[in-house]
């Protein structure tokens, strides 16, 4: 009797279902009344639902906010941090009105995701602050090149650079004996430079101490130092070896042409402040970027040179005067090559178009 009665429910439970699954598929091809209009083929709401909580009004806000943020870094900022608290409201508004778990998931990601955007980007823009000198030199140097401070630091950092100091009177480097394998920009003090004892010019801070030597040595050429460079006065200065380097700037492209533009403005200061300094014995100033001054001083020095000889005269100021200029005048043409040496690709791409038309 219980397999009977057993059974019988059984099958009572079975057409109830199959009742209920009908009646729901044949009311969702109803198509309903309330979305009629005058038109079969036009779907319009005929009744509308009252608005929606405060906290989806406030969210929907914030989007439409954070889409019009401007196109800078302050304005990704911006954008973020909108998005955030605007995910933040939609997944309050999921969880205590809704309470639809899937609108609250999607919710509660993109209010992680934006979260962290936002540090993210309060972590690159936070204003790094270097020592007096090492300011002194971004803000006049680099700076102006639009250099970021994160990319300056990353520049200064111990991985790839030095701050030393030098006494006076103590050598950075000495000619025919130190290696070309470093750069060096003076922070503060002043050094001067010679060749063979004659004086050829002073290195003042904010300028690099061997540019032009940095500049006509290839990496892993073994070179020398055609020139001394003395300390004058106590001096400290930035020193980075040329394969950490050169490293740097493969890695960073904009801060090679950046250091490109630098070391060509060093090299061409240096030049025109050599150049003040070449006068003739009538007080006339010479401009030794032309190559007949160079031969001309070179003939002189040399016959004045076998004439002692011949004489056996032992008057050596006019001779040491003479060969001064020719060091000077050298070191001039040396800077001149670098110069040239620099501005060459620049030319070369604005000769191919890549600059736009002349």
């Amino acid at each position: 009797m219980d397999l009977v009665l057993n059974a019988t429910a059984v099958l009572l439970n079975t057409t109830t279902e199959q009742k209920v699954v009908q009646e729901s598929v044949a009311a969702s091809l109803q198509t309903p009344t309330s979305l009629l209009g005058k038109s079969d083929h036009l779907i319009i709401c005929r009744s509308w639902k009252e608005p929606q909580h405060v906290l989806f009004q406030v969210a929907n806000v914030l989007f439409i906010l954070a889409f019009v943020a401007p196109d800078n870094k302050y304005g990704v900022l911006f954008l973020h941090t909108l998005l955030m608290v605007a995910c933040l409201f939609t997944t309050a508004w999921a969880w205590n009105v809704l309470c639809a778990p899937d609108l609250f998931t999607y919710s509660f990601v993109a209010m992680i995701i934006n979260m962290g955007q936002t540090i993210y980007l309060l972590f690159t823009l936070r204003q790094v602050k270097f020592p007096g000198e090492l300011e002194d030199i971004y803000e006049v140097l680099f700076a102006p090149m639009r250099v970021s401070r994160m990319l300056f630091k990353r520049l200064v950092s111990l991985e790839y650079a030095q701050v030393l100091n030098l006494h006076a009177g103590e050598a950075y480097a000495m000619q025919n004996l130190t290696r070309t394998d470093r750069l060096a920009l003076l922070v503060a003090g002043k050094a001067s430079v010679l060749s063979d004892h004659h004086f050829l010019h002073h290195i003042h801070p904010r300028e690099f101490l061997d540019s032009p030597e940095f500049e006509s040595t290839r990496s892993g050429k073994e070179d020398k130092y055609k020139v001394t460079i003395i300390a004058v006065t106590p001096c400290r200065y930035i020193l980075w070896q040329r394969q950490n380097l050169e490293y740097l700037l493969v890695k960073e492209a904009f801060l090679a042409a950046v250091f490109a533009l630098l070391l060509e403005r060093d090299i061409t200061s240096k030049l025109y402040a050599m150049n003040e300094k070449i006068v003739t014995e009538k007080g006339e100033q010479l401009d030794i970027r032309l190559p007949s001054v160079t031969g001309s001083m070179t003939y002189q020095l040399a016959a004045e040179t076998t004439s002692q000889l011949h004489t056996g005269s032992r008057s050596h100021t006019p001779h040491l005067q003479r060969a001064g200029k020719l060091k000077l005048i050298q070191r001039h043409r040396h800077l001149l090559t670098m110069q040239a040496k620099i501005f060459r690709p620049y030319v070369n791409l604005r000769c191919e178009g890549r600059y736009g038309p002349h």
